[in-house]
């Protein structure tokens, strides 16, 4: 993600800045993933970072 970032010459900041984190699920040792949330255009992103093996299962089961 952060070489993405680089290419397109996005800084944390302004990227902080346009989509304010608004609640946190913090890393959780059963989950084994975190997730943010964030004021978007026109209503919330979420975004989920973790262990590949949990993120695959999740996305294979919806």
């Amino acid at each position: 993600m952060a070489q993405f970032a680089f290419n397109k010459n996005l800084e944390r900041v302004n990227l902080e800045a346009k989509y304010p984190r608004i609640a946190e699920l913090p890393f959780d040792s059963n989950r084994k993933t975190m997730t943010t949330l964030h004021q978007f255009e026109n209503g919330i992103l979420v975004i989920t970072k973790g262990a590949v093996d949990v993120l695959l299962h999740k996305l294979a089961n919806n």
